[in-house]
């Protein structure tokens, strides 16, 4: 079936195309025989492939050999597989494919070539596009792919030949419009890249095959390439991305289809792309007009790929504003963890040149994200022990920021990176041991702490933990939730009611045990009998704290719906926040532990994602109030809301509409989401984007070994709560809430069901 799908495929791409012949090429670099006249016009049907059966095609290529013929039209030898991923086992055979092809809504085959020029006083190598548009408009001078002159040859043995339509040599006539004037010098001992796509609609279907880039390094000259600059990979920027490929697309633009790879963007984000635009100047560090797209910023190439990639991650960090690259707005974006952790893209173990930031400091990369520096008047340039002086070259970038230099750059980035954003520097943590309930309901927890390896014994060495307390509630929708026993009721607006909010306590008695442990008794002040938990029948507050004076009193308290009855046998949750005392002091990890207060088995609970899951993009930083998310459910219970604005801060809701930010439906209708409006919109999470597939519910559900015990509830247990924190359009809402859907969503949208939630995610 296979070969059938490629037959249809390669035979519509013939149609209205002169296919050409042209000899192979066998061996190394230097000059290969030039290409044979053209073969007979071929003009063949439509294609009949299906939709689905183009989607599931699965395209690889084999580049073989590369070579410069003395026309300087570049030849490659290549091959093509495919495979239907629907079937195990497929085989798979070759297709044919040619850009620009007549009648085709859009290009089958895109080649470009580009070369690594050698940088100068110890300046980075840089990827220069031979192939450049040569335009009026906002485009001129950007890199290209070859033309539709190039000639494509199939060699019947399920191998091809691509012969470029324009030369790269600099020392023979281009004669093509689409290449700049200003040509790249061709030495070929330089390493050198082909890369190509496949991308387009067979003629007369509707479908559009897409591939990710093939890449292809050599040196002309021959030999195998040593110097390379492959400093950051896909594999790193997919760890929060997920697909890197797809999420380029998600405008529906046509630009970044089939351009999901590191290796490939950097041959056409170039410098070349704002060579001949004029330069856009700041004023006290603000670009004259936001909704105006520039190319050229204070004398940078902003789409130039390591300035772009280093704006964009530094985001709401850089110190100039209204930055806008073809709409791009740098100052937007809002990076998940701290850009001082390089490593995070510049990771060895997937890019062999990702040490490049430390071993081979320069202007530009630095000057990138620290963008308030003028290296050549000397503004911002700073030394702590004297003024830095002018740079006009990086020739001694490494001298004084290099390993192990007066001021590396790696140890001065890793100085800056807080506790609250390293998990290697809370060296503090601690064991919850167990928790007991006595005969008159005082609640006990008993916990050990280390720092290090070393056991810590003496009370004084750490500030005193906060501690909440939880019990699991199986809701009427046969989902659990977690209801907090130290909850409270509080307000910080005079004209809004009081709203319940989790909360933890740390005014109880804490002790040091002969054993090396320490025990720490609740005061519950929220109960009627206060620290007994089997008085505690609904939340209120018992102090002043946080409140607007006389708007409330203890004898008017909001009565239910929130009864928090304590219930022996159900599973209950305890969790400590605490810090290392220093100067300052530092936060220590946290800790939590499950318990049925009558004894046995923990047998029931509510474990959805681990910060495991979030380290892939937020690298373990502090979120709020805690690091790890079953501590964090503690005080972002199903009920809770938020002070100011009276919104849920259910973890479940807040979670998925802060990922969800820009996309929501109620956002695009003109809506907005914010926590802590009333001052000021400390916390909008509006114009926030997920980076990655928000339809891969499981980048954060991880299911499998290791996973947490309920991994799999969005799929198998789906509610209303959980569906219209992301479906929140009145239509998806009224839908979610009408009586005879409502708390019964796993009928239709369960494992297996009608619409079944994995199915319409995927």
């Amino acid at each position: 079936m296979i070969k059938t799908y490629l037959k249809s495929i390669c035979l519509a791409i013939g149609a209205a195309f002169m296919l050409n012949g042209c000899s192979g090429s066998s061996g190394g670099g230097g000059d290969t025989p030039q290409p044979s006249p053209p073969a007979p016009t071929q003009t063949v049907a439509a294609s009949s492939l299906t939709a689905d059966e183009i989607k599931n095609l699965t395209f690889k290529a084999s580049i073989t050999n590369v070579s410069i013929p003395a026309d300087g039209k570049p030849v490659v030898s290549f091959s093509i597989t495919a495979q239907n991923s629907t079937e195990a086992n497929a085989s798979k055979t070759a297709t044919q494919n040619a850009r620009n092809i007549s009648g085709l809504k859009g290009y089958l085959a895109r080649f470009t070539i580009a070369t690594l020029v050698p940088g100068t006083n110890n300046g980075p190598d840089e990827w220069m596009n031979y192939l450049q548009r040569k335009n009026t408009n906002a485009s001129n001078g950007w890199p290209t792919s070859d033309d539709s002159t190039g000639v494509l040859t199939d060699n019947g043995d399920g191998s091809y030949t691509y012969a470029f339509g324009t030369s790269i040599r600099d020392d023979v006539p281009h004669g093509k419009t689409t290449f700049h004037p200003v040509a790249v010098k061709y030495v070929p001992t330089q390493t050198h890249r082909i890369g190509f796509t496949i991308d387009g609609h067979p003629v007369g279907a509707v479908a559009r095959i897409t591939s990710l880039p093939f890449i292809y390094d050599f040196i002309p000259a021959g030999g195998t390439p040593s110097v390379l600059r492959d400093i950051a990979s896909t594999a790193s920027c997919n760890e929060c991305h997920t697909d890197l490929n797809t999420v380029l697309t998600k405008s529906g633009g046509t630009h970044s289809r089939g351009r999901g790879d590191v290796r490939f963007c950097i041959m056409c984000h170039t410098k070349q792309g704002g060579a001949l635009e004029a330069n856009t100047a700041s004023v006290n560090g603000v670009f004259p007009d936001p909704n105006t797209p520039v190319q050229v910023a204070d004398n940078e190439v902003i789409g130039y790929f390591p300035i772009m990639m280093h704006k964009i991650h530094k985001g709401t960090s850089l110190t100039k504003k209204n930055y806008n690259f073809w709409g791009i707005k740098f100052n937007d974006v809002k990076y998940p963890q701290t850009t001082l952790h390089c490593t995070k893209c510049h990771n060895t173990e997937s890019a062999p040149q990702a040490d490049n930031y430390k071993n081979r400091p320069s202007r530009q990369a630095c000057g990138s994200c620290h963008d308030n520096i003028n290296f050549a008047t000397g503004v911002n340039l700073k030394e702590p022990a004297k003024p830095h002086a002018v740079q006009t070259s990086d020739v001694n970038c490494k001298v004084c920021h290099g390993p192990g230099a007066l001021f590396d750059s790696v140890a001065m980035h890793a100085a800056k990176i807080t506790v609250a954003q390293d998990a290697a520097k809370r060296t503090m943590s601690a064991t919850i041991n167990g928790v007991t309930v006595d005969a008159n309901g005082g609640v006990t927890v008993n916990f050990t702490v280390k720092d290090g390896n070393a056991v810590v014994t003496d009370m004084t060495k750490f500030t005193k933990p906060s501690f909440g307390l939880t019990k699991l509630v199986k809701g009427a929708d046969g989902a659990y939730k977690w209801v907090s026993y130290t909850a409270n009721y509080r307000t910080k607006d005079a004209n809004m009611a009081p709203v319940l909010q989790g909360r933890t306590e740390n005014t109880g008695t804490l002790t040091a045990n002969a054993d090396g442990s320490f025990s720490y008794k609740f005061t519950l002040r929220n109960g009627d009998v206060e620290g007994d938990i089997r008085t505690i029948t609904h939340a209120h507050n018992a102090s002043a704290t946080n409140l607007v004076p006389d708007t409330y009193t203890p004898a008017n308290w909001p009565q239910g719906p929130n009864v928090v009855e304590y219930e022996p046998t159900k599973t209950h949750r305890v969790a400590m926040t605490f810090q290392k005392v220093g100067t300052p002091n530092v936060d220590a990890n946290n800790a939590w532990f499950d318990f049925v207060p009558t004894g046995g088995a923990v047998t029931e609970t509510r474990n959805i994602v681990t910060m495991n899951n979030c380290v892939s993009c937020h690298a373990g930083k502090k979120l709020h109030a805690a690091y790890q998310v079953e501590v964090c459910v503690i005080c972002h219970t199903q009920d809770t809301k938020d002070s100011l604005t009276g919104q849920s801060v259910d973890l479940q809701t807040l979670v998925h509409k802060l990922h969800m930010g820009k996309y929501l439906p109620s956002v695009k209708a003109g809506g907005e989401y914010r926590i802590n409006s009333a001052t000021g919109g400390s916390h909008d999470y509006t114009k926030l984007g997920y980076p990655g597939l928000l339809k891969n519910c499981q980048m954060c559900h991880v299911e499998g070994t290791g996973a947490p015990t309920n991994a799999a509830n969005w799929r198998t247990t789906p509610t209303t709560n959980a569906c219209i924190t992301c479906h929140d359009s009145t239509n998806a809402v009224a839908h979610a809430n009408y009586s005879g859907f409502m708390n019964n969503c796993i009928s239709c949208h369960g494992s297996d069901k009608a619409v079944d939630a994995q199915a319409i995610h995927k």
